[in-house]
């Protein structure tokens, strides 16, 4: 059986409220995807 190698650690350090933000954009932009789909469609 092969030995398991340790997983090498992330050389970038991302600040943790840079992803807390990235995350919220990206439902941000979701929720007005949905909310312009769904406009489009009832006119």
């Amino acid at each position: 059986m092969a030995k398991k190698q340790k997983p090498e650690e992330c050389k970038q350090k991302v600040a943790e409220y840079m992803l807390t933000y990235g995350d919220m954009m990206t439902l941000l932009l979701c929720s007005f995807v949905l909310f312009f789909i769904d406009r489009c469609q009832k006119i």
